[in-house]
């Protein structure tokens, strides 16, 4: 889940080594759009495939798929290679972050789950603001490529590993227990061709400024998503905190459209902790609602 997290952020610190490399400005914007467009466009597929299959089974493929993609982005010759090496990445990484959800959901009490659920939020958004930084010192003292094969060796680790720690309780699901035809009819293979969406941003600082500006919102959003799971595995009401993190997030949000290039760090550092704690208080709340 890390390594997923990290290679989905550590993309804006390697571009200028990468469009240098390939010599390819018109392929910049798929470096970045390329791998979430995947995950994206994956997620409700990937829900019903691991209601349908054996969830230890899917995340593995996942992992090997998510290991295929990093070694062809790590020894990419060009760089339709390395856009195609990055969409078979995510095409894995979608599948690790499903099955990462799905297996906390399989594996612990269901009072549990919401904290569960904000500890694996966390780690997302920890690599989010640590793969900058990553990167930049992979790209400085190494090669770029290094940010891609770094995931080789410890993504093969969690191909042995997960075998062993990974017992999600059986289940009753009779979707599973199905023929293998009924359980590929519940696919919507036509939905997930149509299915579109992709972003970029961009603001005039280096990366690694970047991801150091970021901690500020990431930090503020693992306190709260961490907080938010405490009070729901309690008090087990979901809907309030969602209200109010939606309504904190739309403030932090409106309020860094008045940000510019003059804006103090601190300034700029506390619209985005009071966005991080809307993010990080409603955004959790989807994954565990009943």
């Amino acid at each position: 889940m890390f390594l997923v997290g990290v290679d989905s952020s550590i993309i804006g610190v390697v571009t200028p080594r990468i469009m240098t490399t390939f010599h390819s400005m018109d392929d910049i914007a798929w470096y970045g759009s390329g791998y979430m467009l995947p995950h994206t466009v994956l997620q409700p597929t990937l829900g019903t495939f691991y209601k349908a299959f054996n969830v230890t089974y899917v995340y593995l493929l996942s992992i090997f798929i998510f290991e295929v993609g990093s070694c062809l982005c790590a020894a990419a010759p060009t760089s339709t290679v390395f856009v195609t090496g990055r969409g078979i990445a995510e095409c894995g990484g979608a599948g690790i972050f499903q099955g990462t959800l799905s297996i906390v959901s399989c594996s612990v009490s269901k009072k549990k789950v919401p904290i569960y659920y904000g500890y694996v939020l966390s780690v997302q958004a920890i690599s989010a603001c640590s793969a900058p930084i990553f990167g930049d010192i992979f790209a400085d003292k190494v090669s770029w490529r290094w940010c891609f094969w770094i995931n080789l060796p410890l993504g093969s680790i969690a191909l042995f590993v997960v075998p062993w720690l990974v017992r999600p309780t059986p289940s009753e699901n009779s979707l599973r227990k199905s023929h293998l035809a009924t359980r590929l009819r519940h696919i919507d293979w036509l939905g997930t061709l149509l299915f579109r969406g992709a972003f970029t941003s961009t603001r005039g600082t280096s990366a690694t400024n970047n991801g150091i500006r970021m901690i500020a919102l990431d930090a503020s959003r693992i306190f709260f998503i961490i907080i938010s799971g405490i009070l729901v595995s309690t008090y087990q009401h979901y809907m309030p905190y969602m209200v109010t993190g939606t309504a904190i997030n739309i403030v932090g949000a409106g309020l860094q459209t008045t940000l510019g290039t003059s804006t103090s760090t601190a300034l700029s550092a506390t619209f985005l902790v009071i966005a991080g704690a809307g993010a990080g208080l409603g955004g959790n709340q989807p994954f565990t609602a009943p």
